[in-house]
């Protein structure tokens, strides 16, 4: 699966794009097919001082 990864602080330019290896639920755990999320003003506060 794709994923956005951010190993530092700063802007959009630290959002890097990484495969990454789908999850698989363990027992009692559901997996949930997320096809759309949101980015609000507190996930941008948390990137911009992400391993500040």
């Amino acid at each position: 699966m794709k994923a956005i990864v951010i190993n530092e602080a700063g802007g959009p330019e630290v959002l890097r794009l990484r495969e990454r290896p789908s999850p698989r639920p363990g027992p009692g755990e559901v997996l949930v097919d997320i096809r759309v999320a949101g980015v609000n003003f507190f996930d941008t506060a948390i990137r911009r001082q992400a391993m500040a």
